[in-house]
């Protein structure tokens, strides 16, 4: 049996501290208690906040059953519950075969199952909304799974070559599948005038898979399909094709090899539909060299990269009908400096307006639930964003080097900003975080040089890698009290940065926090210098700290000599 990891987690394991802060950014959790690398079970868990995600095992096993929460040690009333699967937590297990979990798990990160290629059996929870890229990449052997009700999204390889699954049923909330995401060759279709489906009890039909031969001439989709597959019409002679008016989703190589299908003309831009509507997809441009265009007024699906590279447009009309715009459909075109969004558009993929470097201007409708990853990065002209209430995720890189962006107002349904999504928005001088984010993830400001003011809310416990790298501007810094990992050079290169207020609830301090910041003159810690000593950090191994001056918080004036602050009545820092 092979071992993986042992030695570094039993280390962790018996080396690990109990950390005693509260954190206040979720309510229903009635826990202080925070914890590294705990083996519990023969299952190794990191604990933030009362909440354990899953992260590896000590040793391999063909059976393992996630438990809905584990024991602290030394306390067998006490219990966390178990609430992730981290990324790549059984990555290339062999041994593997059957795997069991609790409804207590909310998600499941990328690549947890990739590649375990003897795993033949994993009974999911009911509560996760997606099945994210590579979760059960060419895990060979799997037969026996069950996509729970409330998934929204199939992510990118998601079950490629998942080649002993048959049966396989997709829910009725599935909006969105990646690329080869169920591509395998053995399951079960449902078959309809020479395609075939994939779907559910309710409908059998949701996704277009494939056809199913191959001189097929004309083919029609059932009205039922909502979804249509990466590469579903290859090595067929296909010469036409009617598409439902609900379709919501095309995968991006969907229509490869068609190179005999006949398409809708019109206003220079050719479209795929049915009897009803000839006009419901707009698939491709006839001439990128026009200057202004309008779409039909019955078309609902823009399709991906229709416009990429189009640096001549500078005008176009988007129907009112318009519903779906994929990703990268305006990609690249450099010479669009306005456009309007329908108020009717309810998503907008990945990429979408990148590095339309003149669009000045968006209003975002109120039925965009994401932003995707990189849509307006590189926008560099794009000085005036509106975020509706109705968007919870902003993607990778969403608004990279927006250069132009100076404010944002960020909503409180907003509970996720991914790594990179404001990276180098050089003219961002201000920017409020919304209470619903408990993490600032990697890189988010890196580079924001004009950024003056930052209001960390109390909801972040955790400021990742780089989040604040560069932020040259940045002259005092408060640290929010619920914070309790800061990353790898956090707030590095930050060269004007003087001061900066860390609450006693931090336990983990990595290397180069304050890299480089030659202006820090004095870092006020809210706890005693007994309380600053527990925390994990190497100042030894980072030479920042040799310039600074360190104080301590203390209400009454100490007795003894050192280096003390504490706040006046209208919240000033006040030495002692």
């Amino acid at each position: 049996m092979k071992i993986l990891k042992t030695l570094f987690f039993i280390i962790s394991f018996l080396g690990f501290g109990i950390l005693l802060e509260s954190c206040t950014y979720n309510s229903n959790i009635n826990t202080s208690i925070n914890l590294s690398n705990v083996v519990y079970d023969g299952l190794v868990y990191d604990v933030i906040c009362g909440e354990a995600t899953l992260i590896g095992v000590v040793e391999e096993t063909p059976n393992i059953e996630i438990p809905s929460k584990i024991e602290i040690e030394g306390n067998k009333n006490y219990f966390i519950p178990v609430k992730a699967i981290k990324e790549n937590a059984f990555k290339g297990f062999d041994e593997l075969k059957n795997v069991k979990m609790t409804n207590s798990i909310y998600s499941i990160e990328r690549c947890a199952f990739y590649r375990c290629y003897n795993l033949e059996s994993v009974e999911l929870s009911n509560n996760i909304s997606k099945i994210e890229d590579y979760t059960f990449y060419e895990c060979y052997k799997l037969k026996n799974i069950s996509i729970p009700n409330n998934v929204t999204s199939i992510g990118n390889y998601a079950f490629y070559s998942c080649n002993s699954l048959k049966n396989i049923s997709i829910p009725n909330k599935v909006e969105y599948l990646g690329k080869n995401a169920l591509l395998s060759n053995n399951f079960q279709f449902n078959e309809y005038e020479n395609g075939l489906y994939l779907g559910n009890n309710i409908n059998p039909y949701r996704v277009f898979v494939k056809t199913s031969v191959e001189d097929i001439g004309t083919i029609k989709i059932h009205n039922d399909t909502k979804i249509i597959c990466d590469y579903a019409f290859r090595k067929c002679s296909i010469r036409s094709m009617e598409i439902p008016n609900d379709i919501i989703y095309i995968c991006e190589h969907a229509f490869d090899f068609c190179d005999t299908l006949t398409f809708n003309s019109y206003d220079n831009a050719q479209y795929l539909g049915n009897d009803d509507n000839k006009y419901l997809v707009l698939v491709k441009i006839i001439d990128n060299n026009i200057l202004e265009m309008k779409i039909h007024d019955n078309t609902r699906y823009i399709f991906n990269n229709v416009f990429l590279g189009m640096q001549k447009l500078k005008s176009i009309i988007i129907s009112d009908s318009v519903k779906y715009i994929s990703k990268s459909a305006f990609e690249s075109c450099t010479g669009l400096e306005n456009i309007n969004i329908p108020s009717n558009v309810v998503y907008i993929g990945e990429k979408a307006f990148m590095a339309c470097s003149n669009l000045k201007a968006v209003v975002l409708p109120n039925g965009i639930k994401e932003i995707e990853n990189n849509t307006f990065n590189s926008c560099r002209n794009l000085n005036d964003i509106v975020i509706p209430n109705s968007v919870t995720r902003i993607g990778y890189g969403a608004f990279e080097s927006c250069y132009a962006l100076t404010k944002i107002i960020i909503p409180n349904s907003v509970n996720k900003i991914e790594s990179r999504a404001f990276c180098g928005c050089f003219y961002l001088t201000d920017i409020s975080i919304p209470n619903s984010i408990t993490c600032i993830e990697k890189n988010v400001f890196d580079s924001c040089e004009n950024l003056e003011k930052i209001i960390i809310p109390n909801s972040v416990i955790r400021i990742e890698d780089g989040a604040f790298m560069g932020c040259s501007s940045l002259k005092n810094v408060i640290l929010p009290n619920s914070l309790i990992i800061i990353g790898e050079r956090a707030f590095s290169y930050c060269i004007n940065l003087k001061s900066i207020i860390i609450p006693n609830s931090v336990r983990i301090i990595e290397w180069g926090m304050i890299y480089d910041n030659y202006a820090l003159e004095k870092i006020y810690y809210l706890g005693s210098d007994n309380e600053w000593s527990n925390i994990d950090i190497n100042i030894e191994a980072d030479m920042s700290y040799d310039r600074v001056t360190f104080y301590y918080y203390s209400e009454k004036k100490p007795s003894i000599e050192g280096n003390y602050w504490h706040y006046d009545d209208i919240g000033n820092i006040i030495e002692w």
